[in-house]
């Protein structure tokens, strides 16, 4: 009978997500957004970084995004600063032999460090995020596709650079 086939598997996969479950929490596997001991966690900590003013509109587009998620000082004493820079170049990836560019990659490199108010960094590093666009023989159409290969280029290098930032805080945020 079909029912007893499906009830057999229900069961199965009921054992097996119990005994994941069960794996996991014996090896001290804890969600990156859990509270601390302490009682504070991730979401807090992040929200009590300061960012500075952005010099440009690709600096802009990162901070927009990383305040977004939730990682900005408004009010208040920040306990951390978070820098950044940002560097971008373009590279041909598609020539035609007329010397025609129909692709290109927009490559944005990120450094950034967290100070907590001394000179030396508590975190730092850097990422890279390349983003593919098309050319056109239309110059308002390139110009239009490199505005959205940057800001999705933006997007994504700042989302790496917080959940790079959020696994640190999660092991290294000071309990309280």
């Amino acid at each position: 009978m079909w029912w007893s086939d499906l009830i057999k598997r229900g069961a199965i996969a009921f054992i097996a997500g119990n005994l994941f479950i069960a794996f996991a929490g014996s090896c001290g596997f804890r969600p990156l957004y859990a509270d601390n001991p302490g009682g504070t966690n991730v979401s807090q900590t992040l929200a009590s970084i300061s960012i500075p003013e952005a010099k440009d509109r690709l600096h802009q587009l990162v901070r927009n995004e990383l305040i977004l998620n939730g990682m900005h000082q408004s009010e208040g004493i920040a306990l951390y600063k978070f820098e950044f820079r940002i560097s971008e170049s373009d590279q041909d990836v598609l020539v035609q032999r007329s010397s025609n560019v129909q692709r290109r990659v927009l490559r944005l490199n990120a450094t950034f460090k967290l100070n907590d108010g001394t000179k030396t960094p508590l975190f730092d590093g850097n990422n890279t995020v390349r983003v593919s666009y098309n050319r056109t023989v239309s110059e308002f159409n390139n110009l239009r596709a490199k505005i959205d290969a940057r800001e999705r280029a933006a997007k994504r290098i700042a989302q790496i650079m917080q959940t790079r930032l959020a696994a640190w805080l999660s092991q290294n945020q000071p309990q309280g």
